[in-house]
């Protein structure tokens, strides 16, 4: 009788309080695993999208201004495509608004000393675009993003 009452006690026993805590603590561990992953995955993404747009938004100016010669008083904001001239003491001369994310473009350029050669000029084109951290507008801090571009185009005078 004494056996078999042991027998039935080994064979009904369940898991015990320490068992059932080892188990919760590793699946919030692999919970809170794939949620900082996921998390990280999306703020990269984000990073990323933003450089890229960057870099067009500079190829584009940086190719249109080319195409006026390097005019300095080559304005973006006539294109038509949604720049507009800064007016407050915001980072830049224009800016831009793609996908709720605010991009601040700063236009450079000046002649360069190249050859001593008569009647031929090199003239040196910066653009730099800026954005917030937080993907908001407003004023840029000095560890705030930026994509810079930068190109030469030559300007024969007659």
């Amino acid at each position: 009788m004494l056996r078999k009452s042991k027998l039935r006690y080994e064979t009904c026993r369940g898991f015990t309080i320490v068992e059932a805590m080892v188990a919760a603590s590793v699946t919030v561990v692999i919970a809170i695993g794939s949620l900082s992953y996921q998390y990280y995955s999306i703020k990269n993404s984000r990073i990323s999208q933003a450089q890229i747009t960057a870099t067009r938004i500079g190829q584009l100016l940086i190719e249109d201004w080319k195409s006026s010669n390097a005019d300095s008083a080559y304005d973006p904001s006539t294109l038509g495509l949604g720049f507009y001239a800064i007016t407050t003491g915001e980072y830049g001369q224009y800016y831009i608004t793609l996908e709720n994310q605010t991009f601040y473009a700063m236009l450079i350029g000046g002649d360069v000393q190249y050859d001593p050669v008569p009647n031929i000029t090199l003239r040196q084109i910066n653009v730099r675009i800026r954005w917030r951290k937080d993907y908001t507008r407003g004023p840029i801090t000095a560890d705030d993003p930026e994509v810079s571009l930068n190109t030469y185009v030559r300007c024969d005078e007659d």
